[in-house]
C-alpha cells in the first residue's frame, strides 16, 4: 500500500453540506449513468412488450426506474438499490450461461462493474449518496 493511500481517511458530513458543495452535484459520470440505466429500462421494456416478459423482467425494469429517479434527486438508498441491480445483473448472467445469450449477458455485465466500481470508489458519489468526502491525514488536499 502506498505511503499517500494509508494516509486516506472518509469524512463524514451532513447531507445539507455534502449536497451543497460543488461537488455535491452529478457531473458528466452520473448523467451518464443515468442515461446508461434508462436505455437499458428501455430495452427491457421493448423486450418485455415484444414477448410477453414474466414478473422477472418487468421487475428489473422496475427496479431501474426507480434507480434513475433515486440517482438524479440523490437519495442516499441509491447507493445499496445500485449495488442490488449490479448483484442481479451478475445473478442473470451466471443463471443465462449455456443458454445461448452468454455474449450479450457478458457485455451487460462488463458495462455494469465499472459503474459499480465507480459508485464504490468516485468522490461524487460518496459525497453525493454515502455523504463522506476523501482527506488525507497531513492536510493534503484531493487533487481529484
Amino acid at each position: 500500500m502506498s505511503e499517500r493511500a494509508e494516509r486516506m481517511i472518509w469524512v463524514k458530513v451532513d447531507r445539507p453540506a455534502a449536497l451543497g458543495h460543488a461537488k455535491g452535484r452529478l457531473g458528466w459520470a452520473l448523467w451518464l449513468i443515468v442515461v446508461f440505466l434508462t436505455l437499458r429500462a428501455a430495452w427491457f421494456a421493448q423486450v418485455a412488450l415484444a414477448f410477453d416478459g414474466g414478473i422477472a423482467l418487468w421487475g428489473q425494469v422496475g427496479l431501474m426506474l426507480v434507480l434513475v429517479t433515486m440517482l438524479v434527486l440523490r437519495v442516499p438508498l441509491a447507493f445499496p438499490l445500485m449495488i442490488l441491480h449490479g448483484a442481479v445483473v451478475l445473478i442473470w448472467f451466471v443463471r443465462g450461461l449455456g443458454e445461448g445469450q452468454e455474449v450479450a449477458a457478458l457485455v451487460d455485465l462488463g458495462l455494469h462493474v465499472p459503474v459499480l466500481f465507480y459508485m464504490v470508489e468516485g468522490l461524487r458519489p460518496n459525497l453525493i449518496y454515502r455523504h463522506r468526502f476523501r482527506a488525507y491525514r497531513g492536510g493534503e488536499a484531493d487533487a481529484n
